[in-house]
């Protein structure tokens, strides 16, 4: 454990991206907080922000904790990756050549192989590839497993622009997944657990919608979250469409910092309304669709049973008197069997002309 590192750029990174959820926690924690039962836990579902998405399940399990605790406790997280996991914080200042050709290669490389990418996370992968090439360099060593450095990264498409855009034989990046099947071998059961745990929290965040854009789209649904007529898929989808982006965009122009803005709320409040408008005769438009679905598979199903029921009807019309016969063989009843031979004959031949229409 103890040759693990998290860099200055991770911390910045991480600091940078919480004080964004902050800004919009603050911004819509009046529209997420309002929400209960079935809209809340759509809400948690639909939200990807890490950072809220994380303190709203917590919250769901111990109510009293607050926004300002969860803050203090991300701010602080360098030294609960210390304490914690034995993770240690890389004080070194590396002079990273931004202006360079090859940095700026490697950065297009990374633009290429992950388009959705958004720069600063670009700019922190590029940067952490950069120091790990130089520290291989200065410390050539080999481990068992290989090289001594590696930069760990939950995206697969950083391996993808070293090996195939830029030709390296070997990345200096590597999926956390993959480094741990390489390690796991090689330590304690205990030390295994603790780095699973440790590989699963989210140093560097990445959304492929803007976090702000799904909140805002959350905060125009509202109660209707909680109709079960309308599915999560979607709900998804009004979320991330082009009409609702339209109308968020809009809203960004404003650089609100705060909901007391009083332009802004009113703003706001107009934006949602032409919103909800557009919204509603899409959801109207599905909802008649689904209608016209299940009806139609629901004639199928009346089609099929009808078709059944007269094959079925034809075939014992046809044979009704071999059945009565082995039935009146086999029960040695005489009278009774002949009677229920003719009242069956008249059932049968009742469903048969009434399916035909006679």
């Amino acid at each position: 454990m103890k040759n693990l590192y998290i860099t200055k750029y991770t911390m910045n990174e991480f600091t940078r991206r919480l004080k964004y959820s902050d800004y919009l926690y603050n911004l819509y924690k009046d529209d997420l907080l309002n929400l209960g039962g079935k809209a809340a836990d759509r809400a948690r579902a639909l939200i990807n922000d890490i950072f809220i998405k994380t303190f709203l399940t917590r919250r769901r399990a111990y109510p009293k904790y607050s926004w300002d605790v969860f803050i203090s406790e991300m701010t602080n997280f360098v030294e609960i990756l210390k304490e914690k996991y034995g993770i240690h914080f890389d004080e070194k200042e590396y002079e990273i050549p931004f202006d360079d050709p090859k940095f700026q290669e490697l950065i297009e490389a990374i633009k290429t192989a992950n388009p959705e990418k958004i720069n600063a996370t670009v700019k922190h992968d590029a940067v952490h590839i950069y120091i790990v090439d130089k520290l291989r360099k200065t410390s050539p060593n080999q481990e068992l497993i290989g090289p001594r450095y590696w930069f760990l990264t939950r995206d697969r498409t950083l391996c993808f622009a070293e090996i195939t855009l830029l030709g390296k034989s070997l990345p200096r990046s590597i999926h956390i997944k993959t480094w741990f099947d390489m390690i796991t071998p090689f330590i304690s059961a205990d030390t295994s657990k603790t780095l699973a745990e440790l590989l699963a929290l989210p140093l560097v965040v990445e959304e492929k919608i803007d976090p702000e854009q799904v909140l805002f789209g959350i905060s125009v649904l509202g109660p209707i979250l909680e109709d079960p007529n309308i599915s999560v898929e979607t709900i998804k989808r009004i979320v991330g469409s082009s009409y609702v982006k339209k109308h968020f965009e809009r809203l960004k122009e404003f650089q609100v910092k705060s909901m007391q803005d009083e332009m802004f709320k009113l703003f706001l409040e107009r934006e949602r309304e032409k919103l909800r408008e557009e919204i509603s005769k899409e959801i109207k438009i599905e909802l008649e669709k689904k209608k016209r679905e299940l009806q139609y598979r629901e004639g199928v199903i009346v089609l099929l049973a009808l078709l059944l029921v007269l094959a079925i009807s034809y075939i014992i019309a046809i044979n009704i008197n071999i059945i009565m016969g082995i039935i009146s063989g086999v029960s040695g009843l005489g009278l009774v069997t002949a009677i229920a031979y003719d009242i069956l004959k008249f059932i049968f031949k009742f469903i048969w002309n009434k399916i035909r229409g006679r």
